[in-house]
């Protein structure tokens, strides 16, 4: 009889043992949630995380510098090694061991002079096609690296500082419909470009280096220099551009 009751005795003890031992892992827990509730100054701001907004990367400019459209969002995202394709993760690693990737190859970059104190911009006279012409006096080029005469840096000349020609032109279109029957009629109409012929002249040219010769003066008409020589990429021919010479087209439609 009492043997008996020892043993109900001797089972619930070990099961207040087992209920104590699983209660302290839930314990822990409780502790660790209550300090983390109430000490949060060791721990990264998620409120700054999840207002971040990434920044602008590209902006379109006005004529005078100022920003007219923000464009071009920076796009942010978790992707494993071997997703990123070879050329970026090359760069990537460049950029933190300039002697990991060295490229062999050659590419044109556009890099903008430096301005030469005291030199006007522009220069005037007869001598130049439009009368004007930008100084080549005016710039020079940028410092260059010793060893491969590439550009240290971007040149001071300020972004859309020089301004090439105007355009200036009247068109004229004049028509007259001719009734031959109640639904037929004949529409004469005669169209002139540039009815006072006047030059408009393309855009100086661009390309410098120090001791170049031909920058800064125009060499082609307007008209030609819009379409670029391109008219298999979509442009149009200069016939049908603005800037062109004196035009005239006639034209007859019958409207039925």
């Amino acid at each position: 009889m009492f043997s008996g009751v020892r043993k109900v005795y001797k089972t619930s003890r070990l099961l207040r043992i087992a209920s104590l031992l699983a209660a302290i892992p839930l314990v822990v827990i409780l502790c660790g949630m209550i300090y983390i509730s109430y000490n949060r100054k060791n721990l990264p701001d998620l409120d700054a995380f999840l207002r971040f907004e990434p920044p602008t990367t590209g902006h379109i400019y006005d004529a005078n510098g100022q920003t007219l459209i923000e464009v071009g969002k920076e796009r942010r995202e978790i992707i494993q090694y071997k997703d990123i394709p070879e050329v970026l993760r090359d760069a990537i690693l460049s950029a933190e061991d300039e002697n990991f990737f060295s490229f062999n190859g050659s590419f044109d970059v556009a890099v903008r002079p430096d301005v030469v104190s005291g030199q006007p911009f522009y220069l005037f006279g007869p001598q130049y096609p439009g009368g004007k012409a930008f100084n080549p006096a005016a710039f020079t080029s940028p410092p260059v690296d010793p060893s491969t005469f590439n550009p240290l840096r971007q040149g001071n000349l300020g972004r859309n500082a020089l301004r090439g020609f105007g355009a200036t032109q009247w068109d004229l279109g004049v028509h007259r419909d001719f009734p031959i029957h109640e639904s037929l009629k004949l529409q004469f109409r005669a169209e002139m470009f540039n009815v006072l012929n006047h030059p408009n002249f393309g855009p100086p040219t661009n390309y410098f280096y120090s001791g170049s010769s031909g920058f800064g003066v125009s060499t082609q008409m307007l008209n030609q220099s819009l379409n670029n020589g391109n008219l298999g990429g979509g442009a149009f021919s200069s016939l049908y551009q603005i800037g062109g010479p004196r035009s005239i087209q006639l034209a007859l439609k019958l409207m039925f």
